[in-house]
């Protein structure tokens, strides 16, 4: 398997941005409360009132006298809560509630096709279903890059959960023989029932995270977010495989380039026991390559 993907400087900034904005709108606003003006004592004049002042009546008016410090009523703070990482998480806890969904619904398709005996006959709406599933690649943009570690690997778990999904669902079409059918199938059971909980998990943690401090276009973060949802991908639906890989914890990543065979570019480190490639240009961001298989 060789495991290509690139990222646009300019695309992924822009999908980061859009993130925070999003998040801020909502069915409640914050209301600035202006500070009361002083009380005056000013009599009424002949034009408000229609009326000439009595003789007596001095023809200035008395001086506004202000109204003490105690009556005036300081402005409230913003009630806007304290920016965390769920702000700059917000796009992709979106899709991934939004991916969950549509593998639910490709899911449901699917039993309704599998019948008690022989090959598996996808109606044609099901076949659309199963190769949409394939790849999660919206998912994957919404992550940022930048996030610490115990952050991104909540992150990635949440989505090797849904590669996972993805791929049995999607890989089932590979396979002729009935039984190789509904183990491929199976493979996405258990991912699929830990999603909601390490969905919830991921948005507790974000909520309690400091704000997202978003990596340069241009940094090796933006090109390991690239390597480790392609070593994800990889690892659910390339060799052969069929789902079911779901990642609980950092796969090590270690910069190291160097010649590997006379005539072939020099590899730029590795990723599990994985070697990659990663190039920077402006304009078109990182493109990373996976050896593997």
């Amino acid at each position: 398997m060789v495991a290509t993907l690139s990222r646009s400087a300019a695309a992924a900034v822009a999908a980061i941005l859009l993130a925070v904005p999003m998040a801020a709108c909502g069915d409640s606003r914050d209301t600035a409360v202006p500070v009361p003006a002083a009380t005056t004592t000013c009599p009424p004049s002949a034009s408000s009132t229609g009326r000439p002042r009595p003789s007596a009546t001095p023809t200035s008016a008395a001086p506004a006298s202000a109204a003490p410090p105690s009556a005036i009523s300081p402005t409230p703070s913003s009630t806007r809560r304290p920016s965390s990482a769920a702000d700059g998480l917000a796009a992709f806890l979106a899709e991934a509630a939004r991916s969950d969904q549509r593998l639910r619904a490709t899911a449901a398709l699917i039993n309704g096709d599998v019948g008690t005996s022989g090959t598996i006959r996808f109606r044609p709406e099901t076949l659309a279903a199963i190769r949409a599933a394939w790849p999660p690649d919206a998912a994957a943009r919404a992550i940022p890059a930048g996030l610490p570690p115990q952050l991104l690997r909540s992150v990635l778990l949440v989505y090797s959960d849904l590669a996972a999904r993805a791929a049995s669902i999607s890989m089932v079409r590979h396979e002729s023989d009935r039984a190789d059918q509904l183990r491929c199938l199976g493979y996405g059971a258990a991912p699929a029932a830990r999603f909601s909980g390490d969905l919830a998990a991921l948005r507790a943690q974000a909520a309690a995270s400091p704000a997202v401090v978003i990596a340069p276009a241009d940094s090796r973060a933006v090109a390991e977010v690239l390597l480790r949802t392609a070593y994800i991908d990889g690892s659910n639906a390339g060799c052969g495989s069929c789902g079911g890989q779901v990642f609980t914890d950092l796969t090590p990543i270690v910069w190291r380039t160097r010649v590997m065979t006379a005539g072939q570019p020099p590899v730029d480190g590795t990723i599990g026991t994985a070697l990659f490639r990663a190039h920077y240009q402006a304009g078109s961001g990182w493109q990373v390559t996976i050896l593997a298989c």
